[in-house]
């Protein structure tokens, strides 16, 4: 029998075949299958209880992660916002300075901002043959 423990860490007994009773335990002793070294990031007799260092770091990570996230984010909407404010800029730049935004792209010369209308009268059919004549 080896009074040091089993090799294969995390087992027990006299042919070292059962696993230690703990889910969260390393090595356990070797007949009684009692806790004596936990894995890390857990402590307590039964290695129930996780250690403050592995809270602290499990806090550390979220946080890193979201911080990472939301910089990200940022990022992206600056990237967006400047995107938008260069496409804009030639835009304005291509058009002549006196017509910028009042000018129809689909026809040339056409201008949206002043239409006058003037309503015409209907023409009798005797009037259009006196005009014709």
């Amino acid at each position: 029998m080896n009074f040091l423990g089993c090799t294969p860490k995390g087992y027990f007994g006299s042919n070292c075949s059962v696993p230690c009773p703990d889910v969260n335990c390393q090595e356990c002793h070797m007949e009684s299958g009692i806790c004596h070294v936990c894995k890390q990031g857990y402590k307590g007799q039964r290695c129930e209880t996780v250690s403050e260092l592995a809270d602290i770091i499990n806090g550390l990570k979220f946080y890193s992660l979201l911080g990472a996230f939301c910089l990200s984010l940022i990022v992206i909407g600056i990237l967006i916002g400047y995107n938008i404010m260069i496409r804009k800029r030639q835009l304005t730049q291509h058009q002549p300075s006196d017509l910028q935004g009042s000018r129809d792209g689909n026809l040339p010369n056409v201008f949206i901002d002043n239409v006058d209308c003037e309503e015409l009268r209907e023409l009798r059919r005797s009037e259009i043959y006196g005009t014709i004549q």
